[in-house]
């Protein structure tokens, strides 16, 4: 079998199996616009922005989606509690290369009623689904907090209440660089890239990584424990998904949305209207919701054992320019 024949046959069984997985569990399948006038405002994305001019003679500027997320929260009620999505979507200003691609699969799916450990726990079952589907080996699972990460690579016991100073310490511990403009969320990565991730990528288990500190989780409820409940799996040193229990307090996120809009002043980037309907219809939620976005493609990487996102995507930026 070619190459290509192969990577059709692969992408088409894992649709399959995502398909059948969502079936058995009467989760209905859903399709959200890729343009959209508000996208996902998280400081660290880039857009692909675009405009539509209407024969009529408007000119509706927007962007193209990092995520269905926004749209599929729309969509979830009482009415229809469970909803995935395979969906085509764009990210720009980052890297091409193995794990990377502009345009690439995301699957996201929102359970109302369901609890972030249900939600854990779900996310688990369908990993090892299609391991079986593929025939994949997988470890055994390593369920670790950030908490537990940092207190044993960064030295940092607390994340409860974290702090710029904090984190500027754990870094000078280690001889590692800050900048004085970093934010706490720069730092955190830092930590986290250096110090954290290497141990995770050593790993043969599929790691859930989950509670991250509230600085980090934008659309994520804050636990009982203070911290923010929000977890991502990696597998073969490959991050494939993020996943929250979602904030439904629609003035809290009102508030987060405006931090975020400073930000993204703060670093010059392209401002875009905050998701007014969306706000709407966390005032309608009142159950808890699960929420995950997993990359498909690097998921069928996962699964065949492939070292590139090139060798799973038939027609990679790279491949078209």
């Amino acid at each position: 079998m070619s190459d290509f024949k192969k990577n059709i046959h692969n992408r088409a069984m894992m649709n399959s199996a995502v398909r059948s997985f969502f079936g058995d569990r009467k989760y209905l399948e859903v399709e959200t616009p890729r343009f959209v006038r508000s996208p996902d405002i998280e400081p660290t994305l880039s857009h692909l922005e675009t405009s539509v001019n209407t024969l009529d003679g408007r000119n509706l500027v927007g962007a193209m989606i990092t995520s269905p997320e926004y749209a599929l929260k729309k969509l979830v009620s009482p009415d229809i509690p469970r909803i995935f999505e395979l969906a085509r979507v764009f990210r720009n200003g980052e890297p091409v290369d193995s794990l990377h691609n502009p345009e690439f699969t995301m699957l996201e799916w929102y359970n109302l009623g369901s609890s972030f450990m249900d939600g854990v726990e779900e996310t688990k079952k369908f990993v090892e689904f299609t391991a079986r589907e593929f025939g994949y080996e997988l470890e055994p699972w390593k369920f670790v907090t950030v908490e537990e990460l940092f207190q044993e690579y960064c030295g940092v016991e607390s994340l409860r209440e974290p702090s710029v100073e904090l984190y500027k310490q754990a870094l000078d511990a280690h001889d590692l660089d800050w900048q004085p403009d970093d934010t706490i969320s720069d730092l955190f990565q830092r930590l986290f890239l250096n110090l954290v991730q290497p141990k995770i990528d050593a790993l043969p288990n599929p790691v859930i990584v989950a509670y991250y500190p509230r600085h980090e989780a934008t659309l994520a409820r804050i636990g009982g424990n203070g911290m923010a409940e929000r977890f991502e799996i990696y597998i073969r040193g490959i991050e494939i998904c993020n996943a929250y229990g979602e904030l439904t307090d629609a003035n809290e996120q009102r508030s987060r949305f405006t931090a975020e809009l400073q930000e993204r002043t703060r670093l010059g980037k392209p401002q875009f209207p905050i998701d007014e309907q969306l706000l709407e219809a966390l005032d309608r939620i009142d159950l808890a919701v699960f929420g995950i976005a997993l990359g498909l493609d690097r998921l069928i990487m996962v699964m065949t054992g492939a070292s590139s996102i090139e060798s799973v995507i038939l027609f990679t930026t790279n491949k078209l320019f």
